[in-house]
């Protein structure tokens, strides 16, 4: 995190934040919640709720900025990816890269746009998984819902 110098200063960076949504990954041991700073905290379920929790369990075992300056407003999750939304394009990172603490941008989707200032937040969104085609339905601040087939990244 570029913007705390020590441990100390991130949890409290962290502790003093809005959370904008969460998500459950798909194994259910860990969670993942977005901020206004453009930062996903992850947190060990696991480490949390055992029933001798330490201190340092409740806070998150790692923490990555995916918008610099801007909010993550939505999560959603695949079997593989954590997608997140916000201030920018859609950004999907994989689970396993996330868990191991070296996550990358797998793809990124941008909303088409309509205006040379038109760049529209998105506030939602959501995977349709059907048996052979999964597409991701995007809730903007335009008013608009945006479609993708997330396989090929074909806007719909």
């Amino acid at each position: 995190m570029s913007y705390a110098k020590d441990s100390r200063q991130s949890l409290q960076y962290m502790l003093h934040s809005a959370v904008y949504d969460i998500c459950f990954s798909p194994c259910g041991s860990f969670l993942a919640a977005a901020n206004k700073f453009g930062d996903v905290a992850l947190f060990s379920l696991t480490a949390a709720l055992s029933p001798n929790v330490q201190d340092e369990a409740k806070c998150p075992f790692y923490t990555f900025n995916v918008y610099k300056n801007a909010g993550i407003y939505c999560l959603t999750s695949t079997e593989t990816e954590l997608i997140c939304a916000g201030e920018g394009d859609i950004q999907a990172y994989k689970w396993s890269d996330i868990i191991a603490k070296n996550p990358k941008v797998a793809w990124a989707l941008s909303i088409p746009q309509k205006g040379v200032f038109s760049h529209p937040e998105i506030n939602s969104c959501v995977v349709n998984s059907s048996s052979d085609k999964s597409t991701l339905y995007a809730g903007a601040g335009d008013n608009n819902i945006y479609a993708w087939d997330i396989e090929s990244g074909e806007y719909k």
